[in-house]
């Protein structure tokens, strides 16, 4: 665990405040390894060299040509990319003016990630805290999702997370559809509009996993995927917003026989699976003529917790939670709809949950808003409830789990309903065998001379199917040089791969790994150095240093060497003069002690020749 972040949480916590632990970025576009991000905010953890980070198609192009204005406005035509996610680790950071503006992975993505005007992609830090155990300081909270960034808590504990506190993601998906602004004008009962632009007859649209750009679509009853529609007029409610199931319609108007309430949003359940899911969606806004407050609720976001074992500690319960906002109640006016749960992911191994300090997971459907009056209005329609993913066999001991679908709101005071979110309670806790990374990967080394002898060392090989070893000249373009399957199992597994090397100078090599079900990881990268033993050259060792590198120089003559430590941009770090002699020299380079993370160059001038290498720092 950072130093960075372990200061945050103790101050977060002397404070009484809600702790996160995210870093998070949105991407503005994927070329190969090299991803362009802006709307940083590494407030609570920072993109470092090294780290894991999760890379997610927040919202994609899925209503393709389901945009004319009738009821199949919004539906669902593709689900092309949105909800995808991989797991890859940062090579690279780049900033301007100590902003962070370009991060390049260790790999290319295998998921060809979408950037255009109606797609959304962020990347989030996925810290691993403790070593190896961790025991929370305070309550951890996702940033609120902002349209660009945010709704995602996700972090891995290699050995025990004890829970004293809660994580929470409720609230923090998809966005309500906002107040309309009506006040006084009648507009009657509406059946035939089901997209407009911000009008005073109509509730907006609550925000789903298409990412509307169109000020066109802003309001009326259409869905827009898996936001609920806004209520018509007149005071019709606003439909719920869905995830796993779907949302319920909003109640029809004052004195209207048709419907006129927001429509639900899409079901998305056939969608969810290991490598994909979701926000849950916001709920439409109710319609208004009284300016009465008739917002809908923001969805639930995502929880990714990862650990070898969860236990519970102290004497209250505890809480692991995606649920949606309810949906805001009104007077006489139509009233908002709820928000749809998000959703859970919990790779955990094993479970001690204590009698004193039961767990309780949920992904909820929030309620629609009620109506505060004796005339039938609309009420807010109920959420969709959210899902709950478990990498092996749910707990059962001192655990409740739930995908409640939300409740309908009051169409008047005492009377009738609004629909409340579809499907069967709880259909949305799946038990299965994905998991977050194909395989953990112990340690991964080489040596080189005439072969590149590699030799890794593995644990938890579950659904795991093979590597394949990939090489670079440049350390940025890959390519495969073999194939070894997995040999399975949960224990300890040792492999060894001889690769052929024909030419001098730098060779890069990293592991591609790959699970049954397609899901991709990578390896850090080794950089080896092969040198012809009758000529000069320079290396580090060890490389990656996290102290103390000592920089190798093989000389056929004596020498004075001025050796420079450069950034990647040529600045000048350090610089220093040794005496060389002929055969081989170990230089120790202190000055690397003081520098951060990183990727670095070191030149040796000797005699008027220059000689080259990286040093990478940990």
């Amino acid at each position: 665990m950072k130093t960075f972040f372990t200061l945050a949480v103790v101050l977060l916590a002397t404070l009484g405040l809600h702790a996160q632990v995210n870093g998070y970025a949105k991407v503005t576009s994927v070329i190969g390894p090299v991803l362009t991000v802006t709307n940083v905010n590494e407030t609570y953890d920072q993109f470092d060299i090294g780290d894991q980070v999760i890379v997610m198609q927040m919202q994609d192009n899925v209503i393709g040509s389901n945009t004319a204005n009738n009821s199949s406005f919004g539906n669902i035509a593709s689900i092309a990319n949105a909800g995808r996610f991989e797991v890859a680790t940062v090579l690279l950071t780049a900033r301007v003016s100590g902003l962070l503006n370009v991060i390049t992975l260790s790999g290319p993505l295998s998921t060809t990630f979408n950037t255009g005007s109606n797609s959304s992609v962020q990347i989030i830090t996925f810290p691993t805290l403790g070593s190896p155990n961790y025991s929370t300081t305070s309550n951890i909270n996702a940033l609120p999702w902002d349209g660009n960034i945010g709704g995602i808590v996700a972090f891995n504990v290699n050995g025990i997370l004890t829970l004293n506190h809660n994580i929470s993601a409720d609230n923090a998906g998809f966005r309500g559809g906002a107040t309309d602004s009506n006040n006084g004008t009648d507009a009657g009962c509406n059946n035939t509009t089901f997209f407009s632009a911000v009008s005073p007859y109509h509730g907006n649209k609550g925000e789903g996993i298409y990412k509307a750009t169109d000020a066109n679509y802003t309001s009326a009853i259409g869905r827009i995927a898996s936001g609920g529609g806004g209520g018509n007029g007149h005071n019709s409610g606003g439909g719920g917003g869905s995830n796993y199931t779907s949302g319920g319609d909003g109640g029809n108007g004052y004195n209207c026989s048709i419907v006129t309430g927001g429509f639900g949003g899409a079901t998305l359940g056939s969608y969810v699976n290991g490598i994909r899911y979701f926000l849950g969606g916001g709920g439409g806004s109710g319609e208004a003529n009284n300016a009465f407050n008739t917002s809908g609720g923001n969805g639930g976001g995502i929880v990714l917790v990862k650990a070898n074992e969860l236990r519970t500690a102290g004497s209250a319960a505890r809480r692991i939670s995606a649920d949606g906002q309810g949906g805001s109640s009104a007077g006489n006016d139509g009233a908002g709809g709820g928000g749809a749960g998000g959703t859970l992911f919990i790779e955990v191994n094993n479970w001690n949950v204590i009698s004193a300090a039961p767990l309780n997971m949920s992904a909820n459907g929030a309620n629609g808003g009620n109506v505060g009056d004796p005339n039938r209005h609309g009420g807010g329609a109920g959420g969709g409830q959210g899902a709950i993913l478990f990498s092996s066999m749910q707990p059962t001991a001192n655990t409740t789990t739930s995908t409640a679908n939300g409740t309908g709101g009051l169409n008047s005071t005492g009377g009738t309903r609004a629909a409340n979110g579809a499907g069967v309670a709880n259909s949305g806790v799946v038990t299965t065998t994905f998991i977050v990374l194909p395989v953990k990967l112990i340690s991964f080394t080489g040596a080189i001379n005439t072969t590149a002898s590699l030799q890794w060392v593995t644990e938890n090989e579950k659904s795991f199917s093979h590597f394949e070893i990939q090489f670079s000249e440049d350390g940025n373009r890959f390519y495969g040089v073999g194939r070894i399957s997995a040999n399975g199992g949960n224990g300890r597994q040792t492999y060894d791969f001889n690769s052929n090397v024909t030419h001098q100078g730098i060779h890069y090599y990293r592991l591609k790994m790959v699970d049954n079900d397609g899901k991709v990881a990578y390896s850090k990268i080794i950089i080896l150095r092969r040198t012809d033993n009758t000529n000069a050259g320079v290396s580090i060792f060890p490389n990656p240093a996290t102290k103390n590198p000592v920089l190798s120089v093989k000389s056929t003559e004596n020498a004075q060497a001025s050796i420079a430590v450069m950034n990647m941009q040529g600045a000048l770090l350090s610089l220093e003069n040794k005496t060389i002699k002929t055969g081989d020299n170990a230089i120790l380079l202190q000055s690397a002690n003081k520098l951060s993370a990183g990727i670095y160059n070191v030149r040796v001038l000797m005699n008027g020749k220059a000689y080259f290498t990286r040093m990478i720092l940990q």
